[in-house]
């Protein structure tokens, strides 16, 4: 019997859906990051962003911080 607060899932993604949820995950970053720094100004749009980087490395490690990073500075056109 499965508990009722348990939720299973038997969702399985492809390599390509994989890349293109982190794509806009990246995309969706750098739009937030953009209005931080609109409202905030760039100082504060960065120090914002020093944070979040910081969670997200704790949360998923620094190597997937890092590919993050990575794919938002392509996006920017900063290869």
């Amino acid at each position: 019997m499965q508990d009722k607060n348990t939720i299973k899932s038997s969702v399985v993604m492809t390599a390509d859906q994989i890349e293109f949820m982190k794509d806009c995950e990246s995309r969706e970053w750098v739009e937030r990051y953009r209005k931080k720094a609109k409202e905030l100004g760039y100082g504060e749009a960065n120090a914002w962003w020093a944070d979040t980087i910081e969670a997200i490395e704790k949360k998923r490690g620094k190597k997937e911080a890092e590919n993050l990073r990575q794919r938002m500075n392509r996006i920017r056109g900063n290869k």
